[in-house]
């Protein structure tokens, strides 16, 4: 129907106020820079690069910047990947922060994790919480979580949880081991499945697979470790090449150094147990204390060089026995079940307190023979003297104290039998008996009159469906569907690690410096003889062989050409100088004429 021109006019005027809006809003709503930026998305989400966030649905607040950065994500959420390929996979996870090319790539569902360097969580799928930063930390971890890398290859094939590695290489073949801590280059670098061991510094704990609970403070501390557990080392080199040994515990350089499979060990100083190898249940403290001890056990050595001299014997307690003028102490190396404390060449007065004026009953005698071995005599008394005159009767003693109360006499015989006695009044009835069994079954009785009709029944249910009729004819064949889309390119495999480092050797441990042997003294100086007559001069001997012909000599550069040989050239020499530094040298190339 027409429109009367009056309402026409008037709708006009009415949309004028609400076109100037929308024309001012527009203005309000300009960017300040021009061009405006690019790459947001609905949801809050941002995205640069080819194929970045190429698959999103409903996730939000999703940061990708690389091409394929969070390609196959849908609705994850709180995501940041910068490089190519980072969280490439990732579809669910939230909360998720991968910086570098193919960081986090795998990721499909974890939460939380944070991936910084290239194929830093490389495999990750479902592990949540995770850090790692770093070429290839964490590389391999699928499932594993809460752990922290820090440094290339760290926590390189972890799939468990709880750990943290910091330093390149640092527990980096861990699988399945939890609750380790590995701090500094190749630290519990083999450790395999072992669980709760602390490492820190470098090398240290480098071949522990399966050992547990131990604890490596220094470098190359409990180094050759594999299945021992419980032991603490702390300072360089300390129980280094234990391997299997237990709750051994070395605090200082080189302490317990050779200790392979001893146990329950206590060393505390610079190189105490050094050489202990086997031996148990020691206890050196001091420096290089039972130094020497291999296979003794249960020894205890106190102070510097305490039990220097002992390497088998076992059940020992030397307290200070070293002379330091001499190097040596008063133990003998195989002796056993002895206490030595002290030096006789250093220690000439002892001091004990609580001996004197204490009186022991029944008590030996102390002796010490000449090298102060302590011991007792069965007693110190003389021969018996003469039996002396008989002496007078003395008066008679007071009465004694009465005696103890005597036993008991014998019970007598038993009386004869009293009178019967009346009968007694009839006792209370007795509890009802027990059930009898059932009887037999009564017979059946007569039959009941019929009831009336019953009220009409509901009505049945539907019969069955019938048979399937015949099959019509068939239909002609379809038009042929259009080809799919070509799926998404693949991530780029991982690049193989490049292989670890081999560990440098080490020093072994220096013996102790021998004492210096006093200065002889000086003779006195003899006169001076008269000078003798000069001899004949002797006959001249025969020629030398000297160089043969075509032979080759070397000389600095510098020196004159030799007799009977012609300079050919010069060479560059390579050497080691007795520091072991590499030198070199240009010499001079003679040939013998």
């Amino acid at each position: 129907m027409k429109q009367p021109p009056l309402l026409k006019f008037s709708i006009c005027r009415a949309l004028l106020p609400v076109i100037v809006l929308l024309s001012v809003g527009i203005v309000l709503t300009a960017y300040a820079v021009t061009p405006a930026p690019d790459g947001g998305y609905p949801n809050f989400n941002t995205a640069e690069g080819d194929n970045a966030l190429f698959n999103l649905t409903t996730g939000d607040n999703n940061t990708a910047l690389g091409e394929k950065a969070l390609y196959s994500n849908t609705t994850g959420g709180k995501n940041t990947a910068t490089g190519g390929g980072a969280l490439y996979s990732n579809n669910a996870g939230d909360s998720n922060t991968a910086t570098g090319e193919d960081a986090l790539a795998y990721n499909t569902t974890g939460n939380q994790n944070t991936a910084t360097g290239v194929d830093a969580l490389f495999l990750n799928t479902t592990g949540n919480g995770n850090t790692a930063t770093g070429y290839s930390a964490l590389d391999k971890n699928t499932t594993g979580s809460l752990n922290t890398a820090v440094g290339e290859y760290a926590l390189f094939k972890n799939t468990a949880d709880n750990n943290t590695a910091i330093g390149a290489s640092a527990l980096e073949n861990n699988t399945t081991g939890i609750g380790n801590t590995a701090s500094g280059y190749s630290a519990l670098e083999s450790n395999g499945t072992g669980s709760y061991n602390t490492a820190t510094g470098y090398n240290a704990l480098f071949y522990n697979s399966t050992g547990a609970s131990n604890t490596a403070i220094g470098h190359s501390a409990l180094y050759l470790n594999t299945t021992g557990d419980y032991n603490t080392a702390s300072g360089v080199n300390a129980l280094q090449s234990n391997t299997t040994g237990n709750n051994n515990t070395a605090s200082g350089n080189a302490a317990l150094f050779s200790n392979t499979t001893g146990y329950y060990n206590t060393a505390t100083g610079a190189g105490p147990l050094a050489s202990n190898t086997t031996g148990n249940n020691n206890t050196a403290t001091g420096p290089s204390a039972l130094y020497y001890n291999t296979t003794g056990s249960n020894n205890i050595g106190v102070g510097n060089s305490a039990g220097l001299n002992l390497t088998t014997g076992d059940n020992n307690i030397d307290i200070g026995n070293y002379d330091p003028v001499a190097n040596t102490s008063s133990d003998v190396a195989s002796e056993a079940n002895t206490i030595r404390i002290g030096h006789p060449n250093v220690h000439t007065t002892t001091f004990i307190a609580g001996i004197s004026g204490v009186t022991v009953p029944n008590a030996l005698p102390v002796v010490i023979d000449a090298n102060g071995h302590l011991g007792t005599e069965a007693s110190l008394q003389g021969p018996p003297g003469p039996q002396g005159p008989a002496g007078p009767t003395g008066p008679q003693g007071p009465a004694g104290a009465q005696g103890d109360k005597g036993d008991t006499g014998a019970t007598g015989a038993q009386g004869p039998a009293g009178a019967k006695g009346d009968t007694g009044a009839t006792g209370p009835q007795g509890p009802a008996g027990v059930k009898g069994d059932k009887g037999d079954k009564g017979d059946t009785g007569a039959t009941g009159p019929q009831g009336p009709v019953g009220a009409k029944g509901d009505k049945g249910d539907t019969g069955a469906t019938g048979a399937q009729g015949p099959a019509g004819a068939k239909g002609d064949k379809g038009d042929k569907g259009d080809t799919g889309a070509t799926g998404p390119q693949g991530p780029q495999g991982n690049p193989g690690p490049a292989g670890p480092l081999g560990p440098t050797g080490l020093q072994g441990v220096p013996g102790p410096q021998g004492p210096q042997g006093p200065a002889g003294a000086t003779g006195a100086a003899g006169a001076k003889g008269p000078p003798g007559p000069q001899g004949p001069a002797g006959p001249q001997g025969p020629a030398g062989a000297g160089l043969v012909e075509d032979t080759y000599l070397f000389l600095d550069d510098d020196a004159p050409t030799p007799a009977g040989f012609a300079k050919i050239g010069t060479t560059v020499l390579s050497y080691k100088d007795n520091s072991g530094h590499n030198k070199t040298r240009t010499a001079a190339l003679y040939l013998k004429d």
